[in-house]
């Protein structure tokens, strides 16, 4: 009897040692199916090193008197009223300006005198490119659009009055101050920049066809406004500037985990401060998540090797670009020579692209940019031409049959970005 109790006995306890051998077996092959994931998962991508020298194009080295940042930033300090609603930011003639503007301006002043000073320096950088994340903010390069839209008021007032030379010092201040945003800094920098010059061009266009604008004051506008072009910041500074704000967000765990949540692939409520948002339950899932699938490794390789391949077009002219780029699953790539296509095919690195959390979420808002650029290349280009034009017109008493008789007696060359009278750029 006894024998047979102990022999039931031992059927469960057999049944249990089975149970965890097996435990044991699925725990081993789990871990060693994770940890051979994470060994492999990564082959085939290149890791090839930082397309740029980080040290060097990180920090721009210049004093802070010789910084045109320097007194836009103080003079957004100085505002001391909110700028009228207007219908509009183009106004043509003073006799348009109510009185809001008018009053505006007047209690402003001395913040639109800084910023004019601000305007004569030739170097600016807002934030240091090495510092720039998502989380990045840029309060006063959007306060730029409001203090342009005003300082044209002013222009346009001595215009009124009759006094054009001093209504072009605040047009090519304007112009100035356009060129300063995006010298170094990322891509809305340069379109805000694209923005400001563009309606200013619009006043200037008005002010060169004035009659009271003598061939002397043109001939002044038209040097300057070829001296101020050379300021325009490379592409080149700004593909840097977006590398660093993609890569430093990448490796801040808090903010890399904010950014894909601001994407909506991890939504999180928009009030939730980052201290708090590192210690909820969603941050620490997309940071377990992130960690099986080695995105930041993962990521950091694929974002390197788009990079290189913007760089590699970053020298050519916008219109150029344009030609030559793609979307590869959504990923703007550029299609260049044999000694440009890097490591990877352009479908390979965008399939790369595609397996990443963070990348393929802030890569692909590249691709709208160089047909901006380029618009805004024709934008400064119609310009040039146009003074010389208006020069032109006041010396023979009629317009040229064709830009091309502009070279020589006014300009050495026709911009390359220029084109005919009938684009609609000009």
């Amino acid at each position: 009897m006894s024998t047979k109790t102990e022999a039931v006995a031992s059927k469960p306890a057999k049944s249990t040692r089975k149970l965890i051998v097996r435990g044991v077996f699925a725990a081993i092959m789990l871990v060693g199916g994770y940890f051979g994931y994470r060994i492999t998962s990564l082959s085939g991508l290149p890791n090839i090193p930082p397309p740029f020298d980080r040290e060097r194009d990180g920090f721009v080295d210049i004093r802070p008197e010789d910084n045109a940042f320097t007194y836009y930033i103080r003079a957004h300090g100085m505002l001391r009223t909110l700028e009228p609603e207007s219908k509009g930011p183009i106004f043509a003639d003073w006799s348009e300006v109510g009185e809001p503007h008018r009053k505006y301006i007047e209690e402003n002043r001395a913040a639109f005198d800084v910023w004019f000073e601000g305007t004569k320096r030739n170097r600016a950088v807002y934030i240091q490119p090495r510092e720039i994340t998502f989380a990045t903010d840029l309060p006063v390069v959007q306060k730029l659009r409001s203090f342009s839209r005003t300082t044209n008021l002013i222009a346009l007032r001595y215009e009124h009055e009759g006094d054009f030379a001093k209504a072009w010092e605040w047009y090519l201040a304007n112009l100035r101050a356009s060129r300063h945003l995006g010298q170094h800094g990322v891509a809305i920098e340069f379109l805000v920049g694209s923005a400001i010059y563009a309606n200013t061009k619009v006043n200037v266009i008005r002010w060169s066809k004035n009659p009271k604008v003598t061939a002397a004051q043109l001939k002044q506008a038209l040097q300057d406004v070829l001296e101020l072009d050379a300021l325009t910041g490379p592409t080149r500074n700004m593909v840097c500037a977006e590398y660093f704000g993609m890569i430093n967000t990448l490796e801040d765990p808090v903010l890399r985990n904010i950014a894909l949540s601001a994407d909506g692939n991890f939504p999180a409520p928009k009030d939730q401060k980052p201290e708090s948002f590192a210690k909820s339950v969603r941050s620490k899932a997309i940071s377990a998540y992130g960690t099986i699938r080695r995105d930041t490794e993962r990521s950091s390789r694929v974002i390197r090797l788009v990079f290189s391949n913007w760089l590699a077009a970053a020298d050519l002219p916008a219109a150029d670009r344009v030609k030559v780029i793609e979307k590869h699953c959504g990923i703007p790539l550029y299609r260049l020579d044999d000694n440009h296509t890097g490591p990877l095919s352009l479908d390979e690195l965008a399939e790369w692209c595609e397996t990443t959390l963070f990348a393929k979420v802030y890569l692909p808002g590249w691709g709208n940019i160089d047909a901006t650029l380029a618009r805004h290349e024709q934008t400064r280009a119609a310009l040039i031409v146009h003074l010389a034009e208006q020069i032109y017109l006041r010396e023979h008493g009629n317009m040229p049959e064709s830009a091309n008789e502009l070279v020589g007696p006014y300009l050495q060359q026709l911009p390359s970005a220029y084109t005919t009278p009938s684009s609609p750029a000009r």
